[in-house]
This record gives structure tokens, sequence and C-alpha cells, in this order.
């Protein structure tokens, strides 16, 4: 029973935050458009350029530490990197915490989180992508268009983004000069 009115909770917050999203007058990109390039660097002081992971699947995720769906997301995301970070995956969370990367560090400590992260302290990032309720999610295809968006977390999603990654993920015959990138 008690699973049964966390499903029913989680669908209730799900089409919550997409009406609210309706009603924000935010609208997420739309699924086969180019995924906005930006300029970041990770926590751990690793810069990059999104237009610079062609050629890979990339996860962006937009979340905070203090939402509760978010904190459910993160260690599932974390088992995703683990499973396919050496076979054509990025993981990319995008906190939208506006605070110090201090705490961001911590969260990600105490959790133990490897993959990417990113604090868009100002928002520009967040911006391009029109983000409205978090954690919203984009799954990125290895041409650059955005193959999936998400808004929202409920339990069960991550068998989703496993299928929606494997299928986007390159043959293990096209990797012989793929070399993973790392955290």
């Amino acid at each position: 029973m008690k699973a049964r009115r966390k499903l029913i909770l989680a669908g209730v917050t799900v089409a919550a935050a997409a009406l609210l999203l309706a009603s924000a007058g935010f609208a997420a990109l739309s699924k086969n458009t180019t995924a906005p390039s930006f300029k970041a660097a990770t926590l751990t002081g690793k810069r990059f350029e999104l237009q610079d992971l062609r050629g890979r699947v990339v996860l962006l995720d937009f979340w905070a530490t203090w939402c509760p769906p978010c904190r459910n997301e993160a260690p599932q995301l974390q088992k995703l990197w683990e499973k396919y970070k050496d076979k054509g995956l990025v993981v990319i969370g995008i906190a939208l915490d506006s605070g110090d990367d201090a705490a961001l560090r911590k969260f990600a400590a105490d959790n133990e989180l490897t993959y990417w992260l990113v604090n868009d302290r100002s928002g520009a990032i967040a911006a391009k992508y029109r983000i409205g309720p978090i954690p919203t999610t984009y799954i990125v295809s290895p041409s650059g268009a955005i193959s999936r968006v998400h808004i929202g977390f409920a339990p069960g999603m991550e068998k989703d983004f496993d299928r929606e990654i494997k299928a986007l993920l390159p043959a293990p015959g096209e990797l012989q000069n793929f070399k993973p990138l790392g955290t």
C-alpha cells in the first residue's frame, strides 16, 4: 500500500510540475532541436563546451540540492554514469542553487556523485534551456540534437533514461578511437 501511495504521489508531483510549467509560460526546448551550446567548468575544474561533446550522448540535468525529486534522481544519474561513461555517455548536473561551490561539493561528496557537476550561479545555462520546474532532464544525441526531455522525476523514470541512452550509444565497433572523458 505504501508503494502505491508513493507512486500516486510521484504521478501527482510530475503532473503538477507539468501544469506549473505550462502556466508559468515556460516551454522546454523541443525534441529534435539542436541543444544550445554553452561553456562551463565542473566543480573539479574541468572546462568544456557542450558542442565539443558531439559524438557522445549527453544527459543534462537541471536540479538543485533543496529539491526533493532532484535529490532522489541524483543517485540514479550516478548509476547511469557508472554504467555508460566508458561507452559514450556524459552526465552533467547543472545546479541552480545560486550558492557557492563548497555546498555543492559537500552534497556531491555526501551522495558519492562523480558525474560532472556545474554551478549555474547566474542562471545563464538554464535560460538557454528554458528551465521552469526542476528537475528537468535533457538527453542529447551524439549529433547534438535533443532526443528526450523529462520534466520532474518519479521512481522508475531511471529505466526510461537507461533505455533512451542505450538506444543512442554508439555500437561497440564504433568505439575504436573513443576515449572516456573522466570526471
